[in-house]
């Protein structure tokens, strides 16, 4: 392929295609401004990161090691704390799509503490797998979950089977 052949079929082409492009004005809306409007659209209009989740929080020890441990979750971006009396409330907010979380912190969290241990249960709405698994990416880069347990986990101990078939369970450190 010589270049000035190859040069002059380029420039007929872009001639013709120019030519085509200027008589149908639909095309020079899906061809140069639809792309400007979808860059535009991804890069500032849509955002995936969690903001404002609606954590409930369930303390069933008041101590203030238990508040200072709770406390932490209302410095974040990412969540929005609500604070509840009891899990029979943060559940039914739960079923109730108020709530996309609760962080249970237990009655003997202070013997825990004292003891090197002291651990919270985190429950999510496992309704939307994919919200709940970015609500549980937020929750172990604030250093807050350790590890999961399913819901439908067969050892018993491990598990609380038949609670809530819509919520994983995990169990986080504190």
């Amino acid at each position: 392929m010589s270049a000035p052949g190859f040069l002059l079929r380029l420039r007929a082409l872009t001639r013709k295609e120019t030519r085509q492009l200027l008589r149908d004005r639909s095309n020079l809306f899906v061809g140069l401004l639809l792309p400007v409007v979808l860059i535009l659209l991804f890069g500032y209009g849509l955002s995936f990161d969690v903001k404002d989740a609606r954590i409930a929080v369930v303390m069933q020890n008041n101590s203030q090691a238990a508040r200072e441990a709770a406390m932490g979750l209302t410095g974040s971006t990412y969540l929005s704390p609500v604070w509840m009396h009891d899990m029979h409330e943060a559940e039914a907010g739960m079923m109730g799509g108020e709530i996309d979380a609760i962080l249970r912190v237990p009655h003997d969290f202070l013997r825990q503490l004292a003891l090197g241990e002291a651990r919270v249960q985190l429950i999510l709405n496992g309704v939307d797998s994919t919200t709940a698994n970015k609500y549980l990416h937020v929750l172990r880069e604030l250093r807050l979950v350790s590890r999961e347990v399913p819901v439908t986990d067969p050892d018993p101990l491990r598990s609380r089977r038949g609670r809530s078939a819509t919520s994983a369970r995990s169990t986080a450190r504190c």
